[in-house]
């Protein structure tokens, strides 16, 4: 009997007769539009986040993951973090043009690149949590679009296409 096994990161996962028929058919037709779009949202949420993340090293940049989840309620798309402190970052109480412009020398620069990091990409955005505005936000705003995005090829899957 043929086995499939899935890897991400140290997961690993064996999937093997009727559950790996169970798989295809959960990703073919409707659930396998859905989950791939819903994917791909996920996917690009997360690299805007990661453009404009504040922390440029350390766990809470490497500890993003994308995890689907099927179970009897439906299908979840999930984009987690998995340090315990990624919801706590926030940005710089200064713009990245203040910053710019209060450091006359490259003493001055050194010491505010320390404490306040590259500062916040704008001024609504000081003080303001990293993950509520580049990963919660984004997620909301994009539900609308991704129903508008799949319900024609949901339609065209009702319709025998």
């Amino acid at each position: 009997m043929a086995t499939r096994t899935y890897r991400d990161g140290n997961a690993e996962v064996e999937l093997d007769g009727a559950l790996d028929a169970l798989a295809d058919a959960l990703m073919s037709g409707a659930p396998g539009v859905v989950v791939r779009a819903m994917e791909a949202e996920a996917e690009a949420i997360l690299a805007d986040a990661l453009a404009t993340w504040p922390v440029k090293s350390g766990k809470s940049r490497d500890g993003f993951q994308i995890r689907t989840r099927f179970d009897e309620r439906g299908v979840e798309v999930a984009l987690i973090n998995t340090a315990p402190h990624a919801y706590k970052i926030k940005f710089s109480k200064y713009t990245e043009a203040e910053l710019k412009a209060g450091a006359t020398t490259a003493r001055q620069r050194a010491f505010l690149r320390r404490r306040h990091g590259q500062g916040a990409p704008a001024d609504g955005l000081t003080m303001r949590s990293v993950w509520s505005e580049r990963i919660r936000k984004p997620a909301t705003r994009s539900e609308k679009k991704l129903a508008e995005d799949i319900g024609p090829q949901l339609t065209d899957l009702a319709n025998g296409g």
